[in-house]
């Protein structure tokens, strides 16, 4: 009889308890909001995000520019949206680089084990030792100052978390009746991955995504911040937040608004995998 004590709640069961939980609909919808703005910036805005005009210097917010302009005369909203683009695909590409690697090892250190998961898991350790800061800032220096590169650098430090959290997922998961039986039905490699063990380990995955986007969203922040990411004249969150601290007892908004746009979607993404997270949990008690 199959073991049915690692397994999640249906897809319509946490599905349903997602879309009846408040404080998780209100995240997303400011998250899409957010997503959808940025996407659509030529849309949403009519300036661009590198028009300058002198004589619109530290204009505070009016209606022509709802968050004023720059120290050079640039529209703040139009940074905003276009500096979200960059944001947003940054860290939406490592973290996605992070969670396929991490699959694809973790499943492998879980199945295979022995001297292989040793000898990988010790090298995920030796990875999570040296802060994402320092290794991004080393990627940046061997592959080139202002062109991405430290995108890939950024996946590489998350790496450990998801190769960790799906390995522990897949070692208990190898020891259940429901495995035993599949395998003495005849399902074997591949087989057994995509009927057995990724239906368990991909809600929790999933959950730890959100947590390692809203991680990666900050990450990109500070880069930019401390000007080792996206060069200016391009738009980057981080980049405007720097930017607009320079002329921040003259204008404060300019460095404001950025920052509370970084923290309104790093919340409302933390948010999301709380009330996912909540909503498993409430599932497997129920089971």
């Amino acid at each position: 009889m199959e073991d049915k004590s690692l397994r999640l709640p249906s897809e319509r069961s946490w599905l349903s308890r997602f879309t009846k939980d408040p404080a998780g609909m209100a995240a997303l919808a400011i998250f899409l909001v957010i997503v959808i703005c940025c996407v659509a910036a030529p849309l949403v805005t009519s300036y661009a995000y590198d028009s300058m005009s002198v004589a619109d210097r530290f204009m505070k917010p009016c209606r022509e520019h709802i968050f004023g302009c720059d120290y050079c005369g640039r529209d703040l909203f139009s940074r905003i949206l276009y500096g979200g683009r960059m944001t947003l695909r940054i860290a939406g590409t490592a973290t996605v680089l992070a969670c396929s690697a991490g699959l694809v090892v973790g499943i492998a250190c879980g199945c295979i084990g022995g001297r292989f998961d040793l000898i990988v898991m010790r090298m995920m350790e030796v990875l999570s030792s040296v802060p994402s800061l320092l290794l991004v800032i080393l990627a940046e220096c061997l592959m080139g100052w202002g062109k991405g590169n430290f995108m890939y650098a950024m996946a590489v430090a998350a790496l450990p978390s998801f190769v960790r959290l799906i390995r522990a997922g897949v070692s208990q998961i190898m020891g259940r009746s429901y495995i035993e039986a599949a395998r003495a039905l005849g399902v074997r490699g591949l087989g057994l991955v995509i009927r057995h063990i990724l239906p368990n380990i991909l809600p929790s995955m999933f959950v730890h995504l959100t947590g390692a986007f809203a991680e990666q969203i900050l990450l990109c922040s500070v880069m930019g911040y401390l000007g080792i990411g996206v060069n200016p004249p391009k738009a980057e969150w981080g980049l405007l937040v720097y930017e607009g601290y320079t002329n921040i007892r003259k204008v404060p908004f300019t460095a404001l608004i950025p920052a509370f746009v970084i923290a309104l979607c790093v919340l409302s993404v933390n948010l999301i995998g709380n009330s996912l997270r909540d909503c498993l949990d409430g599932g497997e008690k129920d089971e």
